[in-house]
């Protein structure tokens, strides 16, 4: 269960995860969670939208180039992989993701539900640890896909 925002014990918990991203994350959460206005943003958007914690939760693959989308950290090394995940709740998808890298921003297409998104429609920003962009196209990748924008060790919301 997510239940992100903001304790050591929780984070997504998804079997195809390798136990190097599972540490990864966790140290990813320990160290986010000392950030206390970006804990307080979250705290807020999170009770603002009960239906972040309440859907069906879905780990999503990613790919560098748009073409080969694989899970995190089976081909990557745990500290430069992005873990995404959506929950969809009321016919609506929430896409969480984190970049592990400590230095530098990643950019990475990440999976999105088919049906619930047209082709050419737009997820938009919810939250973002830094500068990232408001809203993202869909496109037909890997059934259907968008191109984030992940600062450095940070977090992105879209819906």
């Amino acid at each position: 269960m997510i239940q992100l925002p903001f304790a050591a014990e929780s984070s997504p918990d998804f079997p195809r995860i390798p136990e190097t991203v599972s540490m990864a994350m966790r140290n990813w959460i320990l160290t986010f969670s000392r950030k206390i206005p970006e804990v307080e943003k979250l705290n807020m958007l999170f009770r603002q939208n009960a239906g972040w914690n309440s859907g069906q939760q879905f780990l999503r693959s990613t790919s560098d180039n748009g073409i080969d989308f694989q899970f995190p950290g089976l081909r990557n090394n745990a500290a430069d992989a992005v873990v995404a995940w959506s929950v969809i709740h009321n016919e609506k998808e929430i896409l969480f993701a984190v970049n592990l890298n400590p230095e530098k921003e990643a950019v990475a297409y990440v999976t999105i539900d088919v049906a619930l998104h047209a082709v050419d429609s737009r997820m938009r920003n919810r939250y973002a640890s830094a500068t990232c962009p408001a809203e993202l196209n869909v496109e037909v990748r890997n059934g259907k896909a968008i191109r984030l924008t992940i600062p450095a060790y940070g977090f992105v919301i879209y819906e």
